[in-house]
């Protein structure tokens, strides 16, 4: 009886054995750090991908928002587009009150095809109608991202607004 006793013991110690080992913890740790390394950059290209789609609905639904409200309001909107910057401003031609909005890190206004208008460069101003005038023409809107990706939200003459990842056959004068 004397040798099955101490065997049970031991299969006991071994049964009630509830923690992980230095050597299990180093492999986890080693093998965590091998799948970030490698999914890191995949991540920040995704993510900087994702702010640039963000920044590009965040001024194309500014520009909507803009006419519609001209037409609502029947009075006389428009917004700037600051190239180089983060930043453009959404006015009134009316009563003068204006807003400034301001796009996420790492994105910005690269250039524009819009046209200068009462010394505001890079300006679209909507007709009553909707329609983009003053003069009435449309424009581009290009977006960069810090890895150099790139939006381009174009106004149509008829004040229809989109959002392509390839230059307009038009071009984006600087």
């Amino acid at each position: 009886m004397g040798p099955k006793s101490s065997s049970s013991s031991m299969v006991q110690k071994v049964r009630n054995h509830n923690g992980f080992t230095l050597l299990e913890m180093t492999t986890v740790l080693c093998i965590l750090g091998i799948v970030m390394a490698i999914t890191g950059p995949i991540l920040s290209k995704w993510y900087n991908l994702f702010l640039l789609n963000s920044a590009a609905r965040q001024v194309q639904m500014d520009i909507l928002e803009t006419r519609d409200q001209t037409v609502k309001e029947r009075r006389h909107y428009g917004l700037t587009f600051y190239s180089n910057d983060r930043s453009y401003e959404i006015f009134s031609l009316d009563d003068g009150r204006k807003r400034v909005r301001v796009l996420p890190e790492g994105i910005q206004i690269k250039l524009t095809t819009l046209p200068i208008y009462s010394e505001r460069p890079n300006t679209l101003v909507f007709a009553l109608d909707g329609r983009s005038g003053r003069p009435p023409m449309g424009g581009t809107v290009m977006l960069t991202s810090d890895t150099n990706q790139q939006r381009f939200i174009i106004v149509s003459r008829n004040g229809r607004v989109r959002i392509d990842t390839v230059l307009p056959s038009g071009g984006v004068d600087s």
